[in-house]
């Protein structure tokens, strides 16, 4: 950049920024990843401003290594067309990715999949702001198969599709706390579709099963309809519904948190209250990498950008145990309680069942509970050697039993 447009970066200031990032992947016979190209132009930042390299023709010897059939990090031994080797360790996490390289510097990316965003946080504690973009044209003349696209009115606005080509397109989505109802258009006919599920990030997975049930020529709406309505997924935005009160059991926490702070400020309910706690490291049986001092550091981090999640949405925040290993549950509580820095009240109990008892307790008519981390699991890991069977949903069940 000219030296006049060189600017600090405030850890807090936005700034636009466009990101170009394409890659080829190639396995071997047994579905192993074994190369990588990369053609990629961003901006890594330096003490004197920002400068953006492009590096071409990047081959990857990659190492992967897996949990439960997701890769959760790769290593990989990068060369260039100057026969420079560098290291890049690669982590993925919920909608966020970190890089780090062989000096240490690191960026963590954060997705907005629904917005086509990226925020970038590095750690110089510099930070940014991108769009970027699908090129669905190149995607639609990749071969000569039939294609099918769904997308919602906003996204095909976005990227210029013609909305006639869509095969189908949502027009209408309404959501409150009795689920979304929809109205899309499906090659020229206009449908419409009630769901008991309230979190809005579902709709584009509605679609997505719309056009494939189309695509396979077996498609009855109503039939689908009432499909959906009678499916449970357990520990995926389920959902409870008791005298007014409503309490969600969900995995993902910055989703969530989305879903329900427009549901807020369209004024569909009254004060969300969270129960939440983070994984410790170092339970006997877990992977040696979550076993070390290195993975412990990262959970601080982890922590603190949860926490930051919840200072500007939620009304109460119940803390608590969440497979803190050999870590000390109370004093991981604690933790996560200093980075509210007071700004959210909160409480800690670190008997999980016995926050989730107290946070339906305390939910008064038009409020929403949001048990958020695990999810589905039953088994929490609460020492280094041992463990107990506790799973969200059966607590609550248990205690909703109580007001009928």
């Amino acid at each position: 950049l000219p030296a006049e447009e060189q600017e600090e970066f405030d850890p807090y200031l936005i700034k636009d920024r466009y990101c170009i990032y394409t890659a080829y992947f190639q396995y071997d016979q047994y579905h192993y990843l074994n190369k990588a190209y990369q053609n990629i132009n961003y901006p890594r930042f330096n003490d004197n401003g920002i400068i953006y390299p492009i590096n071409e023709d990047i081959y990857s010897g990659i190492n992967i290594n897996y949990s439960n059939d997701k890769v959760i990090n790769y290593s990989q031994k990068l060369t260039n067309n100057n026969s420079e080797t560098y290291k890049c360790e690669i982590t993925y996490a919920d909608h966020a990715t970190t890089y780090t390289d062989s000096t240490g510097y690191s960026r963590t990316y954060v997705f907005d999949y629904f917005f086509h965003t990226i925020n970038v946080m590095d750690s110089l504690n510099k930070a940014a702001y991108y769009e970027y973009i699908y090129y669905m044209d190149e995607l639609l003349k990749t071969n000569k198969y039939p294609k099918f696209i769904c997308a919602s009115n906003y996204i095909a606005t976005l990227k210029g599709l013609e909305k006639e080509k869509v095969t189908c397109l949502l027009t209408g989505l309404n959501t409150d706390i009795t689920g979304m109802k929809l109205e899309f258009n499906l090659n020229g006919s206009i449908n419409k579709i009630d769901t008991n599920l309230m979190m809005s990030y579902n709709a584009l997975n509605i679609l997505t099963a719309v056009t494939t049930l189309e695509a396979l020529n077996v498609l009855d709406v109503r039939k689908f309809e009432r499909t959906l309505n009678n499916i449970v997924i357990p520990g995926r935005a389920e959902v409870f519904r008791e005298n007014g009160k409503l309490i969600v059991v969900d995995a993902h926490l910055p989703a969530m948190l989305d879903c329900l702070k427009m549901l807020k400020e369209q004024g569909k309910v009254d004060k969300i209250k969270v129960v939440i706690g983070s994984m410790g490291h170092g339970y006997k049986h877990w992977d040696e990498r979550f076993k070390t001092e290195e993975f412990a550091l990262q959970r601080k981090e982890v922590r603190k950008y949860a926490m930051n999640l919840l200072k500007d949405v939620v009304d109460y925040v119940y803390i608590t145990e969440s497979d803190s290993g050999k870590e000390n549950a109370l004093d991981i509580c604690k933790e996560l309680e200093s980075y509210l820095d007071e700004k959210v009240p909160s409480t800690i109990i670190v008997d999980r069942e016995e926050a989730i008892k107290q946070a339906i307790y305390e939910c008064k008519e038009g409020e929403i509970v949001f048990i958020s981390g695990r999810g589905n699991r039953r088994v929490l890991c609460n020492g280094e050697n041992t463990m107990k069977l506790l799973k969200d949903s059966d607590v609550v069940k248990k205690v909703l039993e109580q007001f009928k």
